[in-house]
């Protein structure tokens, strides 16, 4: 009898862990199933207070917070993830701004911990899933390097 990833617990527990901050449902919806896909283990949340609270029960390997959360902006969430955990990886989604705020919200990210940036979609299926997938895969395979 085979076991999948889903069912075999050796396999389970080598899977990477994802904490995915987005507080849009169908945009979270998508990431989550694009990440999943790649094989990790994803678990979602849409406010800023439950990832910390998150990161404290589950820690997670790599972290996907959008800015554009409600209550706490996920820049704050960036920040006080790294300070407790400054060898988390930490990819910021942000929405799209013009190209002088752009460079002011990347410096900001880079001080606040962020690993890398990437630009939001306006709409979840517009959103290079692939792009975001490959990333996270590639941070977790560094932060095991690195630890």
């Amino acid at each position: 009898m085979s076991h999948d990833s889903q069912t075999d617990p050796k396999r389970h527990a080598s899977r990477p862990s994802v904490l995915l901050v987005e507080d849009d449902p169908e945009t979270q919806t998508t990431l989550a199933r694009a990440l999943t896909d790649s094989g990790a283990r994803v678990v979602g949340t849409g406010s800023g207070e439950a990832a910390l609270a998150l990161m404290a029960e589950w820690p997670a390997g790599v972290v996907v917070v959008s800015d554009a959360i409600g209550g706490m902006s996920g820049l704050e969430v960036a920040r006080r993830i790294h300070a407790s955990s400054p060898g988390v990886p930490i990819v910021l989604l942000r929405e799209r701004a013009e190209e002088k705020e752009s460079e002011a919200k990347d410096l900001a990210a880079r001080l606040a911990g962020v690993f890398a940036t990437l630009t939001r979609p306006l709409r979840a299926g517009a959103f290079d899933r692939q792009r975001l997938a490959e990333l996270v895969v590639a941070l977790i395979v560094l932060s095991d390097v690195v630890s």
